[in-house]
């Protein structure tokens, strides 16, 4: 195989069946790799249904300490797809996966995530500032397709895992994957992972509108009803999480709240809007840092209104991910 998903994974047992069900459905069979420290039988559950499982015990209590590494060499292909628990492909992403590597020069690639969470009986996708998504937008890019033996992995938090690389393509914005969290764990299990945030230095109060979107308008989230119908029997069979919130002071709703916003002000200035998809399309071929050269080039021959927004584009994009 030219490429393979692999999933790190800590007490999913509530929902890590239905996932594993939805892959196999596409005639997928993912690797597991589960956190030594789960406690909830979530590895016992995986083997008795003939998942790919491998353990592993991270440095911290978080994805990227050491779980990253481990799992993208584990899964030994030239090419790997990482998601979480909580997360699943579109289709379209699958689909273009396999042509692309095969022909492309980068070494990974960023890939759209939405961002879902209920409000009222319905299921919203966030576009609140610096998650924007769709095809004129940057959409809120992760770097998740990429060349293991191509990389140096580090262990920062809330990163991609590994440093660079200069050769990064993007994938276009119907090639996305949803991120579940919101829909799976209860609020208070989110803000437990707040809480283990802050104390490991991590600023989490920037994150708050995307673990507790319940303190935030449907304004603030410029929220949408996204098309979910490929994934609907994985939202048909997900648990009803206690949706009860832990109650707060108002003096810390409005921290967070600030400091969401004060995050948010920062990534918009960084993930401008993008002109059109052409140039998302140009990154698989063209680096990243050879951009500007193009963009260059073309105001020098006269066609300076596509040079202007390309080297935007690089400009922004550049920016933007000096703020991972």
């Amino acid at each position: 195989m030219i490429y393979s998903i692999f999933v790190p994974t800590r007490d999913s047992s509530r929902w890590i069946s239905i996932f594993l069900s939805a892959y196999r459905d596409l005639g997928i069979e993912p690797l597991y790799v589960v956190d030594e420290r789960s406690c909830d039988g979530t590895a016992d559950i995986l083997e008795a249904q003939g998942a790919r499982v491998v353990t592993f015990l991270p440095s911290g209590d978080f994805v990227e300490a050491g779980l990253i590494e481990f799992g993208s060499f584990a899964a030994a292909t030239p090419w790997v797809l990482r998601m979480d628990d909580d997360e699943f492909p579109s289709l379209a992403l699958l689909h273009a996966i396999p042509d692309l590597i095969k022909k492309t020069r980068n070494a990974a690639f960023d890939i759209p995530r939405l961002e879902l969470f209920r409000r009222g009986g319905e299921i919203y996708q966030s576009r609140a500032r610096g998650r924007l998504h769709g095809g004129t937008k940057l959409p809120s890019l992760q770097r998740r397709l990429y060349r293991p033996g191509a990389l140096t992995f580090h262990q920062r938090i809330h990163s991609s895992g590994f440093e660079g690389p200069p050769f990064c393509g993007i994938m276009r914005s119907d090639q996305y994957f949803i991120h579940l969290d919101r829909l799976i764990r209860s609020p208070r299990e989110r803000v437990a992972k707040m809480h283990s945030q802050l104390k490991s230095g991590y600023p989490a109060y920037q994150l708050a509108d995307e673990y507790l979107p319940e303190l935030f308008s449907l304004e603030h989230h410029a929220a949408i009803k996204p098309d979910l119908r490929e994934v609907r029997r994985i939202l048909e069979a997900l648990p009803d999480p206690d949706e009860t919130m832990p109650e707060f002071s108002d003096k810390i709703v409005s921290a967070m709240r600030d400091a969401a916003r004060k995050y948010g002000d920062q990534q918009f200035e960084c993930l401008r809007t993008v002109d059109a998809d052409f140039i998302i399309r140009l990154s698989h071929w063209i680096p990243p840092f050879m951009l500007t050269r193009v963009a260059e080039l073309l105001c020098t021959i006269g066609i300076k209104g596509p040079g202007s927004r390309l080297w935007n584009f690089a400009a922004c994009l550049k920016e933007a991910r000096a703020w991972e």
